[in-house]
C-alpha cells in the first residue's frame, strides 16, 4: 500500500515537500509579527484515511479467560505446560503486529471475569471447567481448549504471517496418549 507521510498544502496546491515560498512565508510571519488569518490545519491524505478507516473497522479483537494458575507462561513449576508457552508466543507476536488481544487469568483478573457477563454466565452453568474461554469481539467462540493457530487466525480474520516469529513457532502441545502425562515410562 502506498502511503504518504505527509502532505503540505500552500496556496491551494500540494507539496510532497514544503515550497520555499511556505518557507520564506513562514518565517517573516514569525520575524515581523504577522497573524495569519488562515488557520492551519492538517487533513489525512485519503489513503491514510482508508488505511486507517479500514483498519479500526475490520478489526477483530480477541480474549481467553484462563483458569486460575499462577501464572501465564507455562514457565512455572516443575514442567513446562507447551500449550501455555504456544499461546504466550502467539499473542506477544499478534500484539507487536497490532492486533488487539488480551488474556484473563481467574486469579489475577476476577474482576473481568464478573464484568463480562458472556463468561460469568458460563461459569455459572458450566462452572470452572469450561475455561479457558476464547471470545472473539465479545461473543464465546470455544471452550474448554485454547484455539490452535489455525483457528486463531481464522477467528480474526488475519493472515497466518501474524502468528510467525520465532518465538511462536512452538508447535501446539502434542495430544497426550493412554491419559498420561506424556512422560516416557509413565507419569511423572
Amino acid at each position: 500500500m502506498n502511503v504518504d507521510c505527509r502532505i503540505f498544502v500552500y496556496d491551494g496546491k500540494e507539496y510532497e515537500q514544503p515550497p520555499v515560498a511556505m518557507i520564506i512565508d513562514g518565517n517573516q510571519r514569525v520575524l515581523y509579527g504577522q497573524s495569519q488569518n488562515v488557520k492551519a490545519s492538517y487533513e489525512l491524505t485519503e489513503n491514510l484515511k482508508n488505511y486507517y478507516i479500514r483498519r479500526e473497522s475490520i478489526m477483530k479483537t480477541m480474549s481467553i479467560y484462563e483458569p486460575a494458575m499462577c501464572c501465564e507462561t507455562g514457565l512455572c513449576g516443575v514442567g513446562v505446560d507447551p500449550e501455555l508457552l504456544r499461546i504466550s508466543s502467539v499473542f506477544s507476536t499478534l500484539e507487536k503486529n497490532g492486533v488487539i488481544v488480551k488474556r484473563y487469568n481467574l486469579n489475577n483478573f476476577p474482576q473481568e471475569f464478573m464484568n463480562n457477563l458472556e463468561i460469568n454466565k458460563l461459569i455459572n452453568d458450566d462452572g470452572v471447567e469450561s475455561l479457558p474461554a476464547t471470545v472473539v469481539d465479545g461473543k464465546i467462540v470455544k471452550t474448554k481448549k485454547y484455539p490452535t493457530n489455525v483457528e486463531i487466525a481464522e477467528l480474526l480474520e488475519i493472515p497466518t504471517s501474524y502468528l510467525e516469529s520465532e518465538a511462536s513457532k512452538v508447535k501446539e502441545a502434542p495430544k497426550k496418549q493412554d491419559g498420561g502425562c506424556d512422560c516416557k515410562g509413565g507419569c511423572c
